[in-house]
């Protein structure tokens, strides 16, 4: 094989040594980085959907515990039509419930909200069980209601009067619908909610919900799969690989029930489970292309390489004839070299090299000496200075871990505390309510004035945490908008009729300016909504007297909306800090009851997820405008 043949098949070698292993470790380590970041993505997904369950039947607990204290309905001389309206206004405050229940201790149906199968015994069921041994059940039966089509989640409570004695058992039905809505929540920048297999077991194994078996629902039991056997052996949460029903390879999470306050859950499992060509497939994509790429930089590769050898070659068999003579000792050989640049300088420096050998032989070992000196020198320094940037780096390392665990530590604080609050704030809210509406007996006027007062502070309270929740949801980046098309210029109007009420208490003019003929754009209608509430709230907030005016506008490809008072105004210096987080201008005795510093936060946050912008111009002691847009063309 001749020289030239040689270099190439040695440079393609050197090529494909490099690039493949290369290329087979970048594969091996994007899978593994992938299969890490997807089964932490499912197991947040799976725990934190199973806790909203258990959020929302928490919640339902809580609603047959008011319910089955009511004064009406707890005590023995109500009668039927007296039970039956106070059940009928619980289901419509709640909105949640399809049918409510009284029965007296014999399971005879004494009230319904519906009319149903009045004086009617009720077979014997877990629920029932759990009723009769003075416990609340929440959620402990799941069937299929034939009278109403559809599966329903049963909660039921002992009904006791004053002196501690049941008499009667209030059951309420709640359509198993409100949690597949929880649960088709889930999805993932990895995949769609397509690609994902959910199933939500019981305790004994049974089926309740499935996104593709949907016939096996309350029918099939699962005890042979990896994740059920996992939950009952004690493990809370979990992933792993396992093949699929279906026979394919796929990754799969599982958290088990944990309960939520009070309630302590009924052993319920959701699993999700991804097949693996789906969780992979951007990984495989990239390889593809990758390969794709590779296979012309190859055959380039070997073409110039080819060419490049063909070319030095005869210049270097010269060299090597001469260096041959050299080694003889032949110093005075004559090099023929016909290449130019380097391969020239080579012969010359042969040649030179002939001619000074015996007077450099000496020069050169004190040089090599030298240069060995100074490499260890400079060795030893950039040694020095590797460890030091080691050291910063594990330093930095170690800061960002400790932030990044503050950071965690504050929203989970953040989201619990908001969480337990919300409970026992819509109990006491509730009971405000039964006091104020003469449920629970006469109300003066003295009296209705406190607890109008702590009604007022309590709906404020319930605002605060709804700001902090959705805040934080806004920061996670796990707010949900529903995005659909609406008419802005119908929504304004809505907004203005709720705020006249207050505008005219402060004796203000509220002003409505549309442009006509504004187009449908498409928004979250709730979320702009709070948005515009928000300041159109604040305008009236502080403004004394004048007015304040809406105004709407097409601006290019936009719709703008802005909101125009006669207020104090702000100072200039003032306006950077407006749309800052828990940030609020007034300080001291000046300062205006009603928020958390987070309104404006969050609609800037809001606005900005629908690709719009929000600002203010004002000149103090002369009133605001506060502007956002919205596209067009979302």
């Amino acid at each position: 094989m001749k020289f030239a043949q040689k270099l190439t098949v040695l440079m393609l070698l050197i090529i494909l040594m490099v690039i493949l292993p290369l290329f087979y470790f970048d594969h091996v380590l994007s899978i593994n980085i992938l299969e890490k970041q997807i089964t932490e993505k499912l197991e947040s997904d799976v725990f934190h959907t199973l806790d909203k369950i258990d959020m929302f039947l928490s919640e339902r607990s809580a609603d047959i515990k008011v319910i089955a204290s009511d004064p009406v309905i707890n005590t023995k001389s109500s009668t039927p039509q007296q039970i039956t309206e106070r059940l009928i206004y619980y289901r419509n405050q709640y909105n949640t419930y399809v049918s409510l229940s009284f029965f007296n201790l014999d399971r005879v149906r004494i009230a319904d909200t519906a009319g149903l199968r009045i004086g009617k015994q009720h077979p014997i069921t877990k629920y029932w069980e759990d009723a009769l041994s003075g416990k609340i059940s929440t959620a402990s039966d799941v069937r299929f209601a034939d009278d109403l089509n559809m599966p329903i989640i049963y909660f039921a409570s002992p009904v006791k009067e004053k002196t501690g004695e049941t008499f009667g058992v209030v059951i309420a039905r709640v359509p198993f619908a409100r949690v597949y809505d929880v649960i088709k929540k889930i999805g993932g920048v990895y995949w769609t909610r397509k690609d994902l297999s959910l199933d939500l077991i019981d305790k004994n194994n049974l089926l309740l919900y499935s996104s593709y078996n949907i016939k096996g629902m309350l029918k099939d039991t699962f005890s042979e799969l990896e994740a059920i056997q996992r939950s009952r052996g004690g493990e809370k949460i979990g992933s792993g690989r396992c093949e699929h029903q279906n026979k394919e390879e796929g990754i799969y999470a599982f958290v088990s029930e944990q309960g939520h306050l009070d309630f302590k859950g009924n052993g319920w499992t959701l699993i999700a489970y991804i097949p693996v060509k789906v969780a992979f497939r951007p990984v495989f994509k990239l390889s593809a292309q990758r390969t794709l790429t590779l296979l012309p930089l190859i055959i380039f590769s070997v073409i110039v390489v080819l060419v490049f050898a063909r070319t030095i070659s005869q210049s270097i068999i010269n060299l090597k004839q001469a260096a041959v003579e050299i080694s003889r000792g032949n110093l005075d050989v004559k090099i023929n070299v016909k290449s130019n640049g380097e391969i020239a300088e080579l012969g010359a420096s042969f040649s030179k090299m002939a001619n000074d050998l015996k007077k450099s032989r000496n020069e050169l070992k004190n040089w090599a000496a030298t240069l060995e000196r100074k490499v260890e020198e400079r060795t030893r320094e950039l040694t020095d200075a590797q460890e030091a940037a080691l050291n910063i780096l594990k330093d930095l390392t170690e800061a960002k871990r400790k932030l990044e665990k503050a950071l965690e530590i504050k929203s989970e604080f953040t989201s619990t505390v908001s969480h337990e609050l919300r409970t026992p704030l819509a109990a006491i809210k509730e009971g405000i309510a039964i006091v104020l509406d003469g449920t629970a007996g006469d109300v003066n006027a003295e009296q209705k004035e406190f607890l109008d007062i702590a009604k007022r502070n309590v709906d404020r309270l319930a605002r605060l945490i709804n700001d902090i929740l959705d805040f934080q949801k806004l920061e996670l980046g796990k707010m949900v908008f529903k995005i659909t098309e609406n008419n802005i210029n119908e929504l304004v109007t809505e907004v203005g009729k709720t705020m006249v009420s207050l505008s005219e208490k402060k004796g203000l003019e509220l002003a409505i300016d549309l442009e006509d003929n504004l187009p449908a754009i498409k928004f979250d209608r709730d979320r702009i909504t709070q948005v515009l509430d928000n300041i159109l709230n604040n305008a009236i907030k502080f403004t004394e007297k004048g007015s304040v005016t809406i105004i709407t506008r097409k601006k290019d490809n936009f719709i703008q909306v802005s909101v125009e008072d006669t207020g104090s105004g702000i100072r200039r210096e003032d306006i950077t800090k407006l749309f800052t987080r828990f940030e609020q201008l007034e300080k001291g005795i000046e300062r205006k009851p009603g928020g958390a510093g987070l309104g404006l936060a969050i609609s800037k946050e809001i606005v900005e997820m629908h690709k719009g912008k929000i600002w203010v111009e004002s000149e103090f002691g002369r009133g605001s405008t506060f502007y956002f847009t919205l596209p067009v063309n979302m």
